[in-house]
């Protein structure tokens, strides 16, 4: 299956692109940081401690939010999504597990896929957009718009992609 290929992905990409930025500053505190987010969520996929996942994702998306604001676009934005997806298919991997019929499991896998790539392709659009448009933000301003921003793309694209679930899949 796909998911866990690209979940392990965006992982490397989530912890990757921050501490890279962190590297080019010179700021230890968000190269251990960003090392120690990481190590968190391995640990909690490994031994199935979502808390160990959440956490992990929310001291990511505060790492990234900080590099946004002394590093070009890419290492911030993209890792911030990056931790995003790995977010998203960190909970639904276990869940593909529960499809009987292979074909219903690949169903599910694709759907969830492709709404995954609308969110992050249209959150991506927007965030390159407000980029070009130059606007700065402190770092709460920023941090909460983008939290904002993820909710809303993902409430448009759960009601773009509206169809009837699967067993096993949330409504």
């Amino acid at each position: 299956m796909n998911t866990r290929i690209i979940l392990i992905i965006a992982l490397i990409a989530a912890v990757a692109l921050p501490f890279t930025g962190f590297v080019l500053e010179g700021l230890w505190w968000g190269i251990a940081g960003t090392l120690l987010a990481g190590g968190l969520w391995y640990l909690g996929m490994r031994y199935q401690r979502s808390q160990f996942v959440h956490l992990a994702f929310a001291a990511l998306l505060g790492f990234d939010t900080f590099i946004m604001l002394v590093q070009p676009l890419v290492f911030g934005l993209v890792g911030g999504f990056a931790a995003l997806a790995a977010w998203d298919l960190n909970r639904f991997y276990p869940r593909l597990k529960a499809f009987s019929p292979p074909e219903a499991a690949r169903t599910a896998e694709k759907r969830h896929l492709l709404r995954l790539a609308v969110v992050l392709g249209s959150g991506l659009a927007l965030a390159g957009l407000i980029q070009l448009l130059q606007f700065e933000f402190n770092f709460v301003t920023s941090f909460f718009l983008s939290l904002l921003a993820l909710i809303g793309v993902r409430l448009i694209a759960a009601a773009l992609f509206k169809s009837p679930s699967l067993p096993g899949e949330e409504k």
